[in-house]
């Protein structure tokens, strides 16, 4: 899905949305992933495992965290590369669902570089928000998973 550049976020009563800067704060965005996607395969390896710290050096790549009562619920990143923002890794927790967390997180990130034109590659799931704050259907990719002995 592509998106032209520009608009504005859309706040989420009772979310506070923070930049990611520090090792503690990527810890926070891997487990949000973890339990938010889910990836089961992940869950209870060390922190790292999925999101090396190498990624806070990369200036092309930013994520956030959306808080709720203290504790991070949502997070997506972006990812910019050839005049492009490529939004990924959203995510929110099962029991944070349904109340605007993900599209505000979408929002942020879609729009971290608002000169840019924005891509997401959606999930049937995801589609709809996506839609919702003005990205364009372009196509659709298969994507095979082959399992791991």
């Amino acid at each position: 899905m592509l998106r032209r550049p520009g608009g504005r976020a859309l706040p989420a009563p009772g979310l506070r949305i923070s930049e990611g800067r520090s090792i503690g704060d990527l810890h926070h965005f891997e487990q949000v992933m973890i339990e938010g996607f889910p990836a089961p395969e992940l869950q209870g390896l060390p922190a790292e495992s999925a999101f090396g710290s190498s990624l806070l050096e990369d200036r092309r790549f930013r994520f956030w965290l959306g808080w709720e009562d203290g504790r991070p619920v949502s997070a997506a990143a972006t990812f910019v590369s050839h005049g492009l923002s490529h939004l990924s890794f959203l995510a929110t927790l099962p029991e944070a669902r349904g109340r605007g967390f993900g599209s505000a997180l979408a929002w942020t990130s879609t729009i971290a570089e608002p000169d840019l034109p924005a891509m997401v590659i959606a999930s049937e799931a995801g589609q709809r928000i996506y839609a919702r704050i003005g990205y364009q259907h372009v196509c659709d990719m298969p994507l095979w998973v082959r399992e791991q002995p």
